[in-house]
């Protein structure tokens, strides 16, 4: 897939990068430290999902063309989720249970963030559902119209950047999470639509 694989990966590098500069522009410094910690929460929920993505890459991707058909993609999808599942929930649960413990432990300045750090978790909780249908798509080249999809998303995190710049009362905990999720729906909804062309 070249440079357009390269470019749909770039958009993890363009929110960390963007909520920073930007949100130190529109929300201030306390922002930035903040958004800062919700990301390094969120990373751990990702790298666990693309850990186990990587690791079954193999078994993803197929060795014959005529092999790859919806029943394969559900099965392996099934099979993704089986394996993630338990991690992310057990990590879930533990930051659900112990929200302000941990920030206390780690991040005492920032305890009054416990609420935000649930949103984000659960954020990550959607990055594990969608995830596995868009790398089973990207392993056997079978993700259609990749040049649009990338225009897509990078059009609608403009457009999220820029939301606070025209709507200044815009809430920036909810604006953080919109820069978190955008890239991922998009995605997911393009793997829906190439699962249903199969």
């Amino acid at each position: 897939m070249g440079i357009n694989y390269t470019f749909l990966r770039g958009n993890d590098f363009l929110s960390n990068f963007g909520v920073r500069y930007l949100g130190q522009i529109y929300f201030g410094d306390v922002f930035v430290s903040y958004a800062h910690i919700m990301y390094q929460f969120y990373n751990i929920f990702t790298l666990i999902t693309i850990s186990v993505i990587s690791g079954l890459q193999s078994k993803i991707t197929v060795t014959k063309l005529s092999s790859f058909n919806k029943d394969f993609i559900r099965k392996t999808y099934r099979k993704l989720l089986k394996t993630i599942t338990p991690f992310i929930f057990g990590t879930l649960i533990v930051i659900i249970l112990f929200n302000t413990q941990i920030l206390s432990f780690i991040f005492p300045k920032y305890v009054d963030y416990n609420e935000l750090l649930i949103k984000v978790s659960l954020t990550s909780f959607l990055f594990m559902l969608i995830q596995p249908l868009v790398f089973i798509m990207i392993y056997n080249n079978k993700m259609a119209n990749l040049k649009t999809l990338n225009v897509l998303q990078y059009i609608a995190i403009t457009i999220v950047y820029v939301i606070p710049y025209f709507f200044s009362n815009f809430n920036e905990e909810y604006w953080l999470l919109l820069v978190m999720t955008i890239f991922i729906v998009i995605q997911g909804l393009f793997s829906i639509q190439n699962y249903k062309r199969i």
